[in-house]
């Protein structure tokens, strides 16, 4: 299941992108509430009730995930320690085909939108660190371990490594964490984009 506001935006939602390729069905469940019933529902009628956003989800178990998983092995270290101050991990993502990244939670921590609800009831919410997703067939994680490998220190890793974990956050309902910074790189970014098209 996934929980939200926007039933177009949650069909979009980047967490889905496995589910449909494996057409699993997932509820999608709008209403404020659902998300204080569903965080204490564990089985309905035998069937075991997950979310979508929470928890390490493996949809493939192939040797090609533990290939995949060596070859950027140390890439991922390096997005792990330019992000140690505001994520949990980093990890290869089993629910992502066609997006770059996603921000999940633990099994049992709370997800963003009931982190939300209960900071507008007044609640004091200790700010858990979720874990950072990435999808090893993107191409910009494929460039981005092109790069490493020719360079560990190439200054443009961790501007990508930035502008990755901003996108996570946008993509969860979020905003960046330095909007400025943000900015500024995606701005950079389609600046040499068009010189590289003259």
């Amino acid at each position: 299941y996934i929980t939200g506001a926007d039933f177009n935006e949650l069909v979009k939602s980047p967490y889905l992108e496995g589910f449909k390729e494996k057409d699993y069905e997932v509820l999608i469940m709008l209403d404020e509430i659902d998300d204080i019933i569903m965080t204490n529902l564990y089985d309905y009628k035998g069937k075991k009730v997950k979310s979508v956003i929470k928890g390490d989800i493996k949809l493939d178990k192939t040797e090609e995930s533990e290939q995949t998983k060596k070859k950027y092995e140390k890439l991922i270290d390096l997005m792990k320690e330019k992000l140690k101050d505001d994520v949990k991990d980093v990890r290869l993502s089993g629910r992502l085909k066609d997006s770059l990244c996603c921000l999940v939670a633990e099994e049992g921590d709370l997800d963003p939108q009931m982190e939300k609800i209960m900071k507008a009831m007044g609640q004091t919410i200790p700010g858990a660190k979720r874990i950072l997703e990435i999808n090893p067939s993107h191409p910009v994680i494929e460039a981005m371990n092109k790069i490493f490998e020719k360079n560990k220190q190439n200054e443009i890793l961790a501007e990508y490594t930035s502008i990755i974990y901003d996108e996570a956050l946008l993509l969860e309902g979020s905003k960046p964490k330095d909007p400025v910074t943000f900015a500024k790189n995606v701005t950079k970014l389609m600046v040499e984009a068009v010189k590289s098209e003259e």
